[in-house]
């Protein structure tokens, strides 16, 4: 007789970037919570109506330090500060994924602070190497949930390799294999894709599946920062990208969108999923529906199928680049519109950063 599993459930959540975006250092979501987040927050961060016993997100910034030192535009953006792990704790947040091209941006040693700090507290880290001792498996109860993570972006702004694992195509599946002799339940976390296009690309979609097909249950992506379709194949659901979900990059709507993926499995099977919307306020906290609905997400809705149309047309890659290309005009008006809230030097370090990113891709394009 098959032993019958209680039903868990489980709750997936964007990119928590709890830092200031490059372009609002000195007003950004650090500026705002220099000395920690309130913990009252936590208690507002998911609909009471949603019981989870996984609650899991990217850790887009580190959190390795208790204050940040420097003045230079490099030490203050995309970074946070270890009080913020309370408020992790406090939230019900357990599993975090660190296999990203964000984490490693301030050097080994915060990098190894975050790692610890979290470790500390009791979180587990996701798309860690083996030599960093994290555990993979999560038990809950007696059912063994399994995260898996992978970056597979290239890597940004720092030097050395980094402690996360990137994504080589055979040694997932290997490892997706391997994991499922020993799971019950697998969920995959992937930070791939073009930034802002609120479609996948083929590849994607091909690559996404061949984890359902090697042994995963769920796939989740982040890093594009805005919601794209969720798909239910061959018994998985795949959410090509969550999004982001706590953050200060809200004057573009497609980022300030959000929502989180609520799903109920047991026996190694998915029962039911949902999907709860909601929007990122000035708080740069989600607020999200209490009522769920799959229509924000269903492949079939307006908004899909007006890029699902386009792309007979143009090329992927044209569609993205016009996607990034608006993005940057909100950006600018973004700036413009705080332009009094910046201090001179960070002014001209921003300046000086994108003359170098420019140049930056333009060698890269002229080696190719």
């Amino acid at each position: 007789m098959v032993k019958k599993h209680k039903a868990l459930k489980l709750i997936l959540v964007g990119d928590i970037a709890l830092g200031d975006h490059p372009k609002s250092v000195g007003f950004g979501f650090y500026s705002k919570y220099k000395e920690g987040i309130p913990l009252s927050k936590a208690e507002t961060l998911f609909p009471k109506v949603l019981k989870a016993d996984i609650i899991f997100g990217n850790l887009e910034f580190n959190i390795g330090g208790s204050v940040l030192s420097g003045v230079d535009f490099s030490d203050l953006n995309c970074r946070g500060i270890s009080q913020y792990a309370d408020f992790l704790v406090k939230s019900g947040i357990n599993v975090l994924n660190m296999a990203n091209n964000h984490i490693f941006q301030h050097g080994r040693e915060e990098c190894d602070n975050t790692i610890k700090l979290l470790s500390d507290r009791g979180i587990s880290l996701v798309g860690l190497k083996d030599e960093y001792g994290h555990n993979k498996f999560i038990k809950v109860g007696d059912q063994i949930i399994a995260f898996l993570g992978w970056s597979a972006r290239p890597r940004q702004g720092f030097d050395g390799v980094p402690p996360y694992k990137e994504f080589e195509e055979s040694e997932c599946y290997k490892e997706i294999e391997e994991t499922k002799s020993f799971a019950d339940f697998i969920c995959v976390s992937f930070h791939w894709g073009e930034e802002f296009i609120e479609i996948p690309s083929d590849e994607e979609k091909r690559i996404a599946k061949a984890m359902i097909d090697k042994g995963a249950n769920v796939v989740v992506g982040h890093h594009p920062h805005v919601i794209r379709e969720v798909e239910e194949y061959n018994g998985g659901v795949i959410a090509y990208s969550l999004g982001n979900f706590i953050c200060d990059m809200t004057w573009n709507k497609a980022t300030a969108n959000t929502g989180l993926l609520y799903i109920d499995f047991s026996n190694g099977l998915i029962r039911d999923w949902k999907w709860f919307p909601g929007f990122i306020g000035k708080d740069y906290f989600p607020h999200c529906d209490k009522a769920s609905t799959r229509k924000p997400v269903d492949g079939s809705t307006k908004k899909y199928c007006l890029l699902y149309d386009k792309l007979k047309r143009q090329s992927y890659n044209e569609l993205a680049a016009k996607a990034l290309s608006r993005h940057r005009r909100l950006t600018l008006f973004h700036m413009a519109k705080n332009f009094h809230k910046y201090s001179p030097k960070i002014v001209l370090d921003i300046i000086l950063n994108a003359i170098k990113v420019r140049f930056s891709q333009k060698d890269c394009k002229d080696t190719k």
